[in-house]
């Protein structure tokens, strides 16, 4: 199968949870939960009023919100799948009903989706709709502080998405192609350097 066909298979892996403050009604196709879980509980940058404040759309009806959102869903799918497999044709036996290990990586993959929506938000007017406050924080929420010796470690979102995608390698026995560069192979010509 292709990575788009995988996508196709994991789209309905984690839904968007109908929110009580929305002014915006999610359709069945949005809200559609094959594992039970909600994009909302894996970070609470995940709202749909973030999703709203911070996209370059104007979205104004429950159609372009809900459009809005399964095409953010199936972006987050297609990058998941992207990041696991190197190959462009998957075996189709791969999963056999574990289709379930991917809602980790999907979950976390939509909240640094939404998480660099804030960060990088202005509309096509340049008008703010997100204060710097926010933005800052997520910034941090995202990408962590790792290595600044000025604050205690904190480990973001691309951290914990990047363990979760070695886990499914892992699991699905995907090694990463190897890079020349990185084998470091010893100059046969140069005797010094050659291990006797």
């Amino acid at each position: 199968m292709t990575h788009v066909e995988l996508r196709d298979i994991l789209v309905d892996r984690v839904g968007f949870r109908q929110p009580t403050s929305s002014t915006f009604t999610l359709d069945s196709t949005t809200i559609k939960t094959d594992s039970g879980r909600y994009f909302q509980d894996v970070h609470p940058v995940v709202t749909i009023k973030n999703i709203e404040t911070s996209s370059q759309e104007i979205i104004t009806d429950d159609t372009g919100m809900n459009s809005f959102l399964q095409n953010l869903t199936k972006a987050v799918c297609l990058q998941v799948v992207g990041d696991v497999f190197e190959v462009s044709n998957i075996d189709d036996n791969i999963l056999t009903g574990r289709e379930n290990i991917f809602d980790d990586a999907i979950g976390k993959r939509m909240a640094i989706n939404v998480g660099e929506l804030i960060i990088n938000s202005t509309r096509s007017n340049h008008t703010e709709t997100v204060n710097k406050e926010l933005q800052q924080k997520t910034f941090f929420e995202v990408n962590g502080n790792e290595g600044n010796p000025k604050f205690p470690n904190y480990v973001g979102l691309k951290s914990r998405y990047g363990a979760a995608i070695e886990k499914l390698r892992d699991s699905l026995q995907q090694v990463r192609a190897l890079d020349v560069d990185t084998l470091k192979l010893p100059n046969y010509n140069d005797t010094e350097t050659i291990l006797l």
